[in-house]
């Protein structure tokens, strides 16, 4: 509506010397350039946004849940993907799902909740908080299912990405897993696809041999593995 009333409002400058009548019966040229441009403009198509849900079960970590949050809460588009994400934007919610925590997890949770409600950060990725808890412990897989009913499913373009409660993500995780995701597969095949990705251990000698050997499986043995892996 705002955009009609500014256009209108150039035809009916008392400049152009229009009158009621020619506007009426007799558009002018003024007035045909102005419904040229409302309708062209009324036709560029409106960016369609990549949903991203990261899911997030957290049971007992109160000594590392904020560290995480904040490793998504704060992700940023490197420079050689904005063009990309200008047109596709990323939606991106954190859902968090307590599960049964004995420590002060919940505690922690409402905090940063309120946190990036009242602070946003500049030049980082769209991205919201939510955060839901359960009185009981019923197990990560079941914690992660309730993350993924957090937030309705917006589109077929709906991504779920996986984090534990004590896991970090690097500062370009989403960003980059979702171009490969859309660049590299077609929609078909992007329904039904597991994405992965290498990772790093902190302090790097913490298991070495499991990120060793998760690091450096052939396509052959991550068929094999996979649900191993994605339970």
């Amino acid at each position: 509506m705002m955009l009609m009333r500014r256009c209108l409002s150039l035809t009916l400058n008392p400049n152009l010397n229009l009158n009621r009548r020619s506007i009426s019966s007799s558009p002018s040229s003024t007035t045909r350039i102005v419904a040229t441009q409302i309708r062209a403009m009324a036709t560029v198509p409106v960016p369609q946004p990549i949903h991203v849900d990261v899911l997030v079960p957290v049971h007992c970590a109160a000594a590392t849940i904020q560290e995480t949050v904040d490793s998504a809460m704060q992700q940023r588009i490197p420079l050689p993907l904005q063009d990309f994400f200008s047109a596709r934007p990323l939606d991106v919610a954190v859902c968090c799902y307590n599960d049964g925590s004995t420590d002060d997890s919940w505690k922690k949770l409402e905090t940063l909740k309120e946190q990036y409600e009242t602070t946003k950060e500049e030049h980082t990725v769209a991205t919201s908080l939510l955060i839901q808890s359960s009185p009981e412990s019923k197990g990560a897989a079941y914690a992660r299912n309730r993350a993924a009913q957090m937030r309705p499913k917006q589109s077929d373009d709906h991504v779920y990405i996986w984090l534990d409660s004590d896991d970090t993500m690097h500062p370009h995780r989403i960003p980059e897993q979702v171009h490969a995701l859309f660049t590299l597969y077609e929609k078909d095949d992007r329904n039904r696809l597991l994405l992965g990705t290498q990772f790093d251990r902190d302090p790097p000698d913490s298991t070495w041999h499991y990120a060793q050997w998760a690091n450096n499986l052939t396509d052959e043995r991550l068929m094999l593995e996979r649900y191993r892996e994605v339970t």
